[in-house]
């Protein structure tokens, strides 16, 4: 039983309990159907979008999880974090080199 005030549902005591109808058998099947059905197709589309932003999802957890990792050899092993960071940063200044000069050979033949 649901009581009202002014026709629309109240749970309060202070008014009078008063039968709630109840809608037909095939009309709430039918309400269910189309909850499930899109239901299904929202789960699916965001399935699809998950396996396509999966590499970029992936990308960010590794880019993070490089990054803690980083701090926590700094913190236990400075000097070993160092020369491996040191070494990392120098061999893509490097690379940045030779691609720039390899551009600029390659724009001028």
């Amino acid at each position: 039983m649901v009581t009202s005030c002014d026709n629309n549902p109240c749970e309060s005591p202070h008014t009078d309990l008063e039968p709630v109808r109840v809608e037909s058998v095939a009309h709430t099947r039918k309400t269910l159907m189309e909850f499930l059905l899109l239901w299904a197709d929202n789960f699916d589309d965001a399935i699809h979008a998950l396996r396509h932003l999966a590499p970029k999802i992936l990308a960010l957890l590794l880019a993070f999880s490089l990054f803690a990792l980083t701090g926590i050899a700094l913190i236990h092993s400075p000097n070993g974090a160092l020369a491996a960071l040191g070494l990392v940063l120098s061999a893509g200044l490097v690379e940045a080199v030779r691609r720039r000069k390899h551009q600029q050979v390659s724009e001028r033949g």
